[in-house]
């Protein structure tokens, strides 16, 4: 069970930049979520099913491994993890996510507060803390926006605004 963190994200902007801001972040696959990462960066789909921690298979402790229908457990190797890393900027979605959102999770628990012509707010939570590398993505997709991202995790005693 992750600390949760608390994140409110108010973006300003002229009104076609932000409908189209709205579009990247709006999560039509989740029923009951207003907010995606994914929108804007999504998981390689080539890290899904690679599992991360800790496993032996054929008497070997491995850190990744893949699960299939034919062959059950399959690790990774050194060699594929590093292709990996160098294809997709990690080699599980553990590592993609911390890597390119800033948390291990997508967004969860989101609501858009606030919507009007030339403004946006979400209120979300992210796991451990907020999502600073996924905010510095989307300032340098939409330049011509205001993007604040507000920050509380209580537990671990972090605040403040990126």
């Amino acid at each position: 069970m992750p600390n949760h963190c608390t994140n409110i994200l108010e973006i300003d902007g002229d009104a076609e930049t932000i409908e189209r801001i709205r579009e990247v972040l709006d999560d039509r696959e989740r029923e009951d979520e207003a907010l995606t990462f994914e929108g804007l960066l999504p998981r390689p789909e080539a890290l899904k099913g690679i599992k991360y921690g800790r496993s032996t298979i054929g008497g070997k402790t491995v850190k990744r491994w893949k699960e299939t229908e034919d062959s059950g457990r399959v690790p990774i190797t050194e060699a594929e993890t590093k292709r990996l890393r160098e294809k997709h900027g990690g080699a599980d979605l553990l590592e993609w996510s911390r890597a390119h959102w800033g948390t291990k999770w997508n967004s969860y628990w989101s609501e858009l507060e606030e919507e009007g012509g030339e403004s946006l707010r979400y209120r979300f939570t992210t796991a451990w803390g907020p999502p600073d590398q996924f905010v510095a993505a989307l300032r340098e997709a939409f330049p011509k926006a205001t993007i604040q991202l507000h920050f509380r995790e209580p537990n671990m005693g972090m605040a403040g605004t990126l």
